[in-house]
Formats: structure tokens, C-alpha cells, sequence
């Protein structure tokens, strides 16, 4: 679907500009490019987690959740999945994502987040074969 940029810059700033024909945005485009908007929004602010109006948690702790890698989130953001960066009193930043954002991506992608949590590059099998064969201890001579 695709929808007008006057609505998209309205939808995410409040305000609402004055478009004669106003260009169309592809969703899947939009989808891709919202959680790095977000994100520069959240950095912009300072955004902190006492800020945040519902629970969170790190993208760390959501890829041992989902069973998937931080760069498996990393796409998935690309393709909807909202992250925040948060700071801290420190001055670190953090990048978490909201329970409804979580909930929300998994409800629209339930056999790709299901089946994701599932991938390995190699079976048990040829796991424990590789750990047989491996040396107890490794040396390294240069």
C-alpha cells in the first residue's frame, strides 16, 4: 500500500504540511526507514527508559527471547520492528524495544520470528561430530 507524504509527516511530527500532489510513499519503504527515524527522534531527545510509558527491554534480551541473533533484529528493524535508543546517566546509549513493539512485529510475522528462533546452520549431528573431533586444546605457533 502506498500512502501520501503529507499523511506520513502528519502521522509521525503533527504538522500537517500544504502538498499540492503530494508524492506517494510505499509502505514496505516507509516500514523500512521507521525504526531509524525512531531511533534519530529517541537520540534527539535524550530519550530516557523513565520516559518510556510501558515495559521494554534491550534488544540483547529480546534476541535470547526469540532465540535469534542481534543481527536477525537488526533486519528485522529494516522491516518493522521499532527500537528506541535510550540514554542513560552515564551518557551510554541503549537500544530496546517496547512490549507492543515486540508484540506487534510478532503478530505480523509469526512463522518468520517462529522459524527464525529455530535456525541453526548445522544439525546436532554435525555439531557433536565437530566437537568429537576437536582438540582438547588448541595451540597456536606463529
Amino acid at each position: 500500500m502506498d500512502y501520501p507524504a503529507d499523511w506520513v509527516v502528519f502521522r509521525v511530527t503533527g504538522y500537517r504540511p500544504e502538498m499540492a500532489d503530494p508524492p506517494l510513499i510505499g509502505g514496505e519503504a516507509l516500514l523500512g526507514d521507521l525504526s531509524a527515524v525512531v531511533e534519530r527522534l529517541c537520540g534527539a531527545a535524550k530519550l530516557s527508559r523513565t520516559d518510556l510509558t510501558e515495559p521494554s527491554e534491550p534488544v540483547a534480551a529480546l534476541a535470547a527471547r526469540w532465540s535469534v541473533s542481534i543481527k536477525t533484529l537488526a533486519r528485522w528493524r529494516r522491516r518493522g520492528l521499532i527500537a528506541r535508543r535510550l540514554h542513560d546517566a552515564a551518557g551510554g546509549v541503549r537500544l530496546v524495544v517496547t512490549a507492543s513493539a515486540a508484540e506487534s512485529y510478532a503478530a505480523r510475522h509469526p512463522s518468520g520470528v517462529e522459524r527464525a528462533g529455530g535456525f541453526s546452520r548445522i544439525d546436532d549431528e554435525t555439531a557433536a561430530r565437530i566437537i568429537h573431533r576437536a582438540p582438547a586444546t588448541t595451540t597456536c605457533s606463529a
